[in-house]
C-alpha cells in the first residue's frame, strides 16, 4: 500500500512539475505574440507617415495580421493564467492528500541550541508549507559525563525513530542543524546516509542564527567553490597498515598533535582549504559549497580504498558540523576501509583523547592505543 501511494505521490508531483512548464510556454508565446503584434504596428505607422495612400492600403492587408497576432497573444495570456489558477487548485487538493512534512533533526551535545526560523522563505526553498516535525537527538548528559558509548545507543534509538516517521509519512523531506562533538556527527551522517537529500543548517555566528545553505540557482551558479589543497603524501612506513587523514577547515590541525597518537602510518593526507591560516569560520553559503568538498572527500577515500592493505583511515577534522554531517553521509561502511574519527579538545592530555571507530561501532581512548 505504502509503494502504491508513493507511486500515486510521484505521479502527482509530476503532474505539477508538468503544469509549470505548460503554464510558462505558453505564457511566454502568448507574450512574445503580444510584443511582436506592437512593435510591428508601431513600424507600419512609421511607414504610413512617410509613404503615400497606396502602400499604406498594402500594409492595411497585413495590420489583420498583426490584429491576430495580438489577439492570439491575449488568448495564450489569459489561457496560462486559467492553467496557473488550476494548478493552484490542484497543488492545495495535493497539498490536503498529500501533505508535506519536514522531518527536522535537531542535534545538540554541546549545549542546547534553538531552531531555525521556518516561517519565512529562505535559500529559495520555501517550508511555510511544511508540517515540521522535529526530531531532538540530544547528547548534552552524555557528553558531560563523558559517556560517549550511551550517546551512541540514544542516537541508534532516534534513528529509529526517524525511520518510523518516515514511513509513516509519504511526502517527507529531511533537514539537519547541531552542535556536537565531531565523531558523533559523522556517525549520524553516515547512519543516514542511506536516505534522500538532506537539508543542511549552518550556525553563522555573527547573526546568532541558523541558515539554510542556499539552494538558489543563481547564487549556486555564480559561487565558485574552493576545494582543499594538498600535496601529494608520500610513503613514510610501507609496511603499515594506517592512514592518517587530516582535515582543516576552521583552523590548522597541527601534525605533531595528529602524531602525538598514531606514530607509525603508511601516508599522512594533510588537506586544507585556502586562507585558513585567518581562523575564517562560517565560510560556507550555498550548498554547491559542501557538496564540492564533499566529492572530494569522498574521492580521497575511494583512492585510499585501492590500496588492500590499508586497514584503518584516522580522521582528524576541524571544522563546522554541517560539513561534517555530510562527509558523514559520504563514507560507506561496506567498502570503505575502517574509519577512525578523532575528537579534539585542547584542555584533553593528548589533545585528540578519543575517537569513534566504525567497525566495532563504539568509543576508543588513545591512551588505550598501542
Amino acid at each position: 500500500m505504502f509503494k502504491l501511494k508513493h507511486k500515486e505521490l510521484e505521479i502527482n508531483l509530476f503532474i505539477l512539475d508538468f503544469y509549470n512548464k505548460i503554464c510558462y510556454a505558453i505564457l511566454g508565446l502568448g507574450i512574445y505574440l503580444v510584443k511582436d503584434s506592437f512593435n510591428i504596428n508601431i513600424w507600419e505607422r512609421f511607414v504610413i507617415i512617410l509613404n503615400n495612400e497606396s502602400q499604406s492600403i498594402n500594409f492595411n492587408k497585413d495590420t489583420e495580421t498583426n490584429c491576430i497576432e495580438l489577439i492570439l497573444g491575449v488568448i495564450f495570456i489569459i489561457t496560462s493564467i486559467i492553467i496557473f489558477l488550476l494548478k493552484s487548485k490542484y497543488e492545495l487538493w495535493s497539498k490536503v492528500k498529500y501533505p508535506l512534512n519536514l522531518l527536522a533533526i535537531k542535534h545538540q551535545g554541546l549545549k542546547p541550541i534553538n531552531l531555525p526560523d521556518f516561517n519565512q522563505k529562505v535559500a529559495c526553498k520555501d517550508f511555510r508549507r511544511y508540517e515540521v516535525r522535529v526530531i531532538t537527538i540530544d547528547e548534552i548528559d552524555h557528553q558531560l559525563n563523558g559517556n560517549y558509548q550511551e550517546a551512541i545507543t540514544n542516537q541508534d534509538q532516534k534513528i529509529i525513530d526517524i525511520e518510523s516517521l518516515k514511513n509513516s509519512f509519504m511526502h517527507h523531506e529531511l533537514a539537519y542543524w547541531g552542535i556536537s562533538r565531531i565523531p558523533l556527527t559523522f556517525r549520524l551522517g553516515t547512519k543516514l546516509s542511506d536516505t534522500q537529500k538532506v537539508h543542511v543548517f549552518d550556525y553563522k555566528r555573527d547573526e546568532q542564527k541558523w541558515n539554510q545553505l542556499s539552494y538558489c540557482k543563481f547564487k549556486n551558479l555564480i559561487t565558485k567553490p574552493k576545494l582543499f589543497t594538498f600535496d601529494q603524501p608520500i610513503i613514510q612506513k610501507s609496511s603499515s597498515q594506517d592512514v592518517i587523514l587530516s582535515i582543516s577547515v576552521s583552523f590548522n590541525i597541527s601534525k605533531d598533535d595528529c602524531l602525538e597518537v598514531i606514530q607509525d602510518y603508511y601516508k599522512f593526507y594533510n588537506l586544507k582549504l585556502p586562507n585558513i591560516e585567518n581562523g575564517k569560520r562560517d565560510r560556507f553559503k550555498t550548498i554547491k559549497e559542501i557538496n564540492a568538498l564533499s566529492k572530494q572527500f569522498r574521492k580521497i577515500l575511494d583512492e585510499i580504498k585501492e590500496n588492500s592493505n590499508i586497514k584503518t583511515i584516522h580522521l582528524f577534522y576541524a571544522g563546522p558540523n554541517s560539513l561534517a554531517f555530510k562527509f558523514g553521509t559520504m563514507i560507506s561502511e561496506s567498502i570503505h576501509p575502517n574509519i577512525r574519527v578523532y575528537n579534539y579538545n585542547k584542555k584533553d592530555e593528548p589533545c585528540f583523547s578519543w575517537a569513534y571507530d566504525y567497525n566495532n561501532d563504539n568509543i576508543i581512548f588513545t591512551n588505550t592505543l598501542v
